[in-house]
């Protein structure tokens, strides 16, 4: 057989493999937080062709519509709409097959890329560690946008490198289309494209002098750019509507002469909603920042150790390992790798990152680091490459062994997947997923009278023979006035409402209460206490 058909071989073996396991953990674990909304707005698109609320989210349509194309098809087939609520469960799971579309495009991405950088059994070795990593696959597994930034972006990277030096076709053009295809995956192309191109730029051996090489780096970015953002915005479309922000905020200025033009050309204004819109919720949000856990800091202000922490608790040992091993023994070649420059400076920019909801975020960093890793274990000695094949088996060894928990994977260092928890918060370990076990557990338990405290929005929820009780929203004014509302029941607690960012002043006090007992028992993302000890509160006067 010859390089190619090997590779072929290599790629429908680990990818069946991967996808074998994503398809089994997306029938075991629950919604998690993002899945509903996703659903619901995808199956929006299928049937009216608008993608507003997507753009009022910040959310870019196109893993959203990859995944949910099977169900909208199937509607327009049978002439009847899907009942989103009764068949939930079943279409999540449908949704989350439609996700394996970018699972296989990354692997084989991945693949050309350690390929061109490294030969073929540094591409071989690059799809084998990516197939086999836990968070790569918990994501794979379900119906988000992480796992499709992280394709799209490193199918990009290849056409980018492959078309360098190249005429303005393979140079621009085709990079920008595809560039725009990654914008459609998600907004952070926009921070995350340039910084890779330029990793490439840097690794690239030329003769011409550095000014000229940064004139045409630029030159090339502002092109690329601009092919990418006009792809992107046609790919979003438009409703042709107002925008009701705009509208509310011009009625709104103090009365002058220009007032009366300013409401005039709000409200017939008509380009909304649109990819730029998203793309600015998105430069918002990342402003705004949001409330993180980590290693028992709470915040709503940003950790700038947030993502390297995070990466060092969630990559699996092997691959610390060998990028520890590699930095220190060959500093020079990993700065000369094209990948592993690219996940060094997407590494740095992450210290600015302040939406810190997980090592999701940075998918494209564990890609590139894993693929350069790849390369360079490759070329060196017969020794370290058979290491390689011995982390290669430590990765699928850990995909068993925390199957269906891989969302959930932290190393062993900080304690494994069932305390994660007590490290990280958000989609690091509990992201809403849980309540199937739950269900379990309730029921091996004769179903006792339950209260359940819960962070995620799977509509079993509505369903479940319990009571749902979002302390955070309640009244309270001190721990003393928990006994209202749990005397006698059995509560149920999320393990990220537990450890995660506190969300009101009574979501403190009721867990200062709680916390005072502990667990009778526990599921791998709630903590459930008993209270049937605790009299009914008396009557006040």
């Amino acid at each position: 057989m010859n390089p190619k058909q090997i590779d072929l071989i290599w790629l429908i073996v680990f990818g069946c493999l991967s996808s074998a396991i994503c398809v089994a953990t997306s029938r075991e674990i629950g919604a998690t937080y993002d899945e509903p909304i996703y659903l619901k707005n995808g199956l929006h698109y299928w049937r009216t062709g608008s993608h507003r609320e997507l753009m009022k989210l910040g959310t870019m349509p196109l893993p959203v519509d990859t995944q949910t194309l099977p169900l909208g098809v199937t509607e327009w087939w049978r002439g009847e709409r899907f009942d989103e609520v009764a068949q939930f469960p079943q279409l999540l799971v449908w949704m989350r097959h439609g996700n394996l579309v970018f699972w296989w495009l990354l692997l084989w991405s991945a693949m050309r890329f350690a390929r061109d950088l490294g030969g073929d059994w540094a591409g071989r070795l690059a799809v084998a560690a990516l197939a086999c990593e836990p968070n790569l696959l918990a994501h794979a597994a379900l119906a988000t946008t992480d796992i499709a930034i992280a394709a799209t972006l490193s199918t990009f990277l290849v056409a980018y490198r492959r078309g360098h030096g190249l005429d303005y076709r393979w140079r621009v053009v085709v990079p920008g289309i595809l560039f725009g295809i990654a914008l459609l995956a998600k907004a952070s192309a926009l921070a995350f494209g340039p910084i890779l191109m330029f990793a490439v730029e840097i690794t690239q051996h030329s003769e011409e002098k550095w000014c000229d090489r940064i004139r045409r780096f630029l030159l090339n970015l502002i092109q690329i750019g601009m092919i990418g953002l006009l792809v992107a915005i046609v790919g979003c479309g438009s409703d042709f509507e107002p925008s009701g922000w705009f509208v509310t905020w011009a009625k709104s200025q103090a009365d002058s002469g220009w007032k009366p033009a300013l409401v005039w050309v709000a409200k017939h204004f008509k380009v909304f909603g649109n990819a730029i819109e998203a793309i600015a919720t998105q430069i918002q949000h990342n402003a705004r920042g949001h409330g993180q856990y980590l290693l028992g800091a709470r915040d709503y202000r940003p950790f700038w150790w947030y993502f390297p922490t995070i990466i060092l608790i969630k990559l699996p040992i092997p691959i610390l390992a060998a990028a520890g091993w590699l930095a220190l023994t060959r500093p020079k070649a990993w700065l000369g790798n094209t990948a592993l420059l690219g996940a060094t400076l997407l590494l740095v920019f992450s210290l600015n990152c302040r939406v810190q909801l997980g090592i999701r975020m940075q998918l494209p960093l564990v890609v590139m680091l894993i693929t350069g890793l790849a390369v360079l274990v490759a070329q060196a000695g017969i020794r370290l490459q058979a290491c390689a094949v011995a982390g290669v088996a430590g990765l699928l060894w850990v995909a068993g062994t925390t199957w269906p928990h891989h969302l959930m994977y932290s190393n062993r260092l900080w304690g494994g997947p069932l305390q994660t928890y007590l490290v990280a918060g958000d989609s690091n370990s509990d992201w809403g997923q849980g309540l199937p076990e739950l269900d379990r557990w309730h029921a091996s338990a004769g179903r006792p009278g339950l209260d359940i405290w819960y962070f995620g929005q799977d509509p079993a929820l509505k369903q479940f023979p319990a009571r749902d009780l979002p302390l955070h929203n309640v009244n309270l004014q001190s721990p003393d006035d928990m006994p209202q509302f749990v005397w006698g029941r059995t509560l149920a607690v999320s393990t990220n409402i537990s450890h995660g960012y506190r969300l009101s002043p009574s979501h403190a006090h009721a867990l200062e209460y709680i916390q005072r007992r502990q667990p009778i028992a526990r599921t791998p993302t709630f903590l459930i206490y008993s209270f049937a000890d605790v009299p009914a509160p008396q009557a006040k006067p």
